[in-house]
């Protein structure tokens, strides 16, 4: 027998339970010095008392012996009845107790059979030391048998199975047990699954749900660079959840449910592999329909609601159209029972319907669907009676309707009715009740403003513009200073996005007023603002957001080349109009790479354009800078 993991597992055990055992071993320190000073005491011990007492510590050792593993053996037996196979436990570890168990009598029945001349006079001190250790062995021996039995612990030592068994895949076998589906039937994985679903039948929720989240820590461990190995783990971990969300369906325990749905969006929207988050997205829907199969297991006036919102989640952070649809199909499903829910059931499901339609509004383009958002949404305030708090968050979501029937229908009006909106929003969604809801309503405020400031500009109302551009920049710092990169980079990178183009506004309208320098300095605030938000993109995660803000760089660099010209900055003009031709070529190589043929086909006429103008600009620069030069040879 191989004894390494068992040492090991001792080893564990002991750094686990550390301040117990040093509490024991003073214990029987304290005790073995009082045996030891009353031996040495006396100054001669004969024969027939040193045997006596061998005797008598043979027999404690041998009763050690006995009633720790007869205990163990009983815990471990009474575990079995109740939570099945006990497969996962390490018996390697035991047979470590077993030896240290076994190894005083072995050296006592020693000294009493064959008496070594040499060892004998010391074989009471010797023996005495080494039943004090069998005494301790045994009380960890049971501390150990409980301790391995436990719910937790027998989950997590399953999950560390189950990854050993993929990373030692190939070398006894073929990996095609590591493949497709096949983990799913594997003994350690069926005993994990059987596991759990005893806990969730008992109620014990916090020990799935744990054993849930370190499944996700394992998916989302999976990088780009993963072995395939790991990345076929991280695909048995995500079946594993999912099996756990339908096992808690079946259950009839919500909390499993909703942990294990909430894990699977996790691991979708940060997955940085394709696969992976795809599995775990289908995942939800499987979950969600064991959970409508099982009725009676989340109500679905509260379940449904909750889902949409889930769904559109993963919609906000990667733009999945299908995770919008999915989120439509569930509120229309929740809608068709809305009248027989309670008011403030049927209230809450209007105000999740609105949001989902916003969205949906937005993708499409559509102004019949944004009407309908605002229509469900007004609804939701007039039906039952909303909290204080409710309203507000109504009111947040009716300006997001707004700010997206703008762009079809009414635009100055709609954008004007979501500041309205916004505001009233504001009156109870302060920084002190709710610094995130306060600060994202900052930054939905500062995007009306520039969304108002750009159609002002249209509209050749520039006094208009210009003050709603200053309004959203003042916004969008308010934003900004708490949702710094560290708390979330997405956020962050979308406010800083915002702020680039309200800039760029406020250049434009100094370039008409030939402002020069106002316009050259806001350009140059712009450029910055768009690069601090390309810096919280991960180009490979995310390339179309990626060349999108390289698209918004390169007419930010194209504004300034046309500023210095003006100024008669040549140099600087030519080195920003280089500076827009990069940009833009490197936006047409990621819409190529994504497949995005008509995005990169747009691009490529804003590069032709700014390829002209920096021929235009190296022809005319070059013959200023001639013409300066022959002057000042002249004087």
């Amino acid at each position: 027998m191989d004894f390494l993991p068992g040492a090991r597992g001792l080893i564990n055990y002991i750094k686990d339970n550390l301040s117990i055992i040093i509490l024991l071993s003073a214990a029987f320190l304290a005790a073995l010095i009082f045996v030891w000073q009353a031996v040495a005491a006396r100054t001669y011990v004969s024969p027939a008392e040193q045997s006596a007492i061998l005797n008598m510590l043979f027999i404690c050792d041998t009763i050690f012996l006995t009633i720790s593993v007869v205990i163990a053996l009983l815990i471990l037996y009474l575990s079995s009845l109740s939570g099945g196979s006990l497969k996962e436990i390490s018996y390697d570890t035991y047979a470590v107790f077993i030896i240290f168990l076994i190894a005083p009598l072995v050296f006592i029945g020693c000294m009493m059979a064959y008496k070594p001349p040499g060892l004998y006079q010391y074989s009471v001190s010797v023996s005495g030391l080494l039943s004090v250790m069998s005494l301790l062995t045994a009380v960890m021996l049971v501390l150990y048998a409980i301790r391995s039995v436990q719910p937790q612990v027998r989950v997590r030592r399953l999950i560390e199975r189950i990854c050993q068994e993929f990373r030692q895949s190939g070398a006894a076998g073929s990996t095609a047990s590591i493949a497709m589906q096949q983990p799913l039937v594997s003994s350690t994985t069926i005993s994990l699954i059987s596991l759990l679903k005893k806990l969730s039948v008992a109620g014990d929720t916090s020990v799935v749900n744990a054993a849930v989240d370190s499944m996700a820590s394992i998916a989302l461990g999976v990088t780009g660079r993963a072995s395939i190995k790991d990345l076929a783990l991280a695909r048995s971990m995500v079946c594993d959840i999912v099996e756990t969300g339908a096992i808690g369906a079946e259950a009839r325990n919500p909390g499993v449910v909703c942990h294990s749905i909430d894990r699977l969006r996790e691991i979708t929207v940060m997955s940085r592999r394709i696969e992976i988050s795809s599995m775990a997205f289908r995942g939800i829907g499987y979950v969600a329909s064991a959970c409508i199969k099982f009725g009676d297991c989340v109500r679905a006036s509260v379940f449904d609601p909750w889902l949409a919102r889930v769904y559109t989640t993963i919609y906000d952070s990667m733009g999945r159209r299908e995770a919008l649809d999915k989120a439509v199909q569930v509120v229309e499903r929740a809608l068709a029972r809305k009248d027989e829910l309670m008011p403030e059931e049927k209230s809450h499901l209007l105000f999740v319907a609105g949001h989902v339609y916003t969205r949906l509004a937005k993708a499409d383009k559509s102004a019949d669907k944004a009407l309908l958002s605002i229509s469900l949404l007004e609804q939701a305030q007039n039906t039952g009676e909303p909290g204080v708090l409710d309203r507000a968050l109504i009111n947040a979501e009716v300006g997001r309707a707004y700010v997206v029937l703008a762009s079809s229908r009414n635009p100055v009006k709609s954008y004007k009715k979501a500041l309205a909106a916004f505001e009233e929003a504001g009156k109870i969604l302060t920084e002190a009740l709710s610094p995130w809801d306060a600060s994202s309503l900052e930054a939905d405020t500062g995007n009306a403003c520039v969304l108002l400031a750009d159609e002002y500009y249209r509209l050749r109302r520039y006094d208009d513009a210009l003050a709603s551009a200053r309004g959203a920049i003042e916004h969008y710092t308010v934003a900004a200073r708490f949702f710094t990169p560290r708390r979330s980079k997405e956020l962050h990178g979308k406010i800083m996005s915002d702020a680039g183009l309200a800039h760029t506004v406020i250049s434009e309208i100094f370039l008409r007023s030939h402002e020069l320098d106002n316009a050259l300095k806001h350009a140059s605030m712009a450029i910055s603002c768009y690069n601090s938000s390309i810096g919280m993109i991960d180009r490979e995660y995310a390339p179309e957001a990626y060349a999108s803000m390289k698209v918004s760089i390169g007419l930010a660099y194209a504004s300034m080349s046309e500023i210095c010209f003006k100024e008669k900055r040549y140099e600087e003009a030519i080195s920003a109009c280089d500076s827009a031709i990069q940009a833009y070529n490197e936006a047409v190589k990621l819409y190529e790479g994504a497949g995005k043929e008509k995005l990169a086909a747009d691009v490529r006429k804003r590069l032709k354009q700014a390829s002209d103008l920096f021929n235009t600009f190296m022809m005319i620069g070059k013959g200023k800078t001639k013409s300066i030069s022959l002057t000042e040879d002249v004087l």
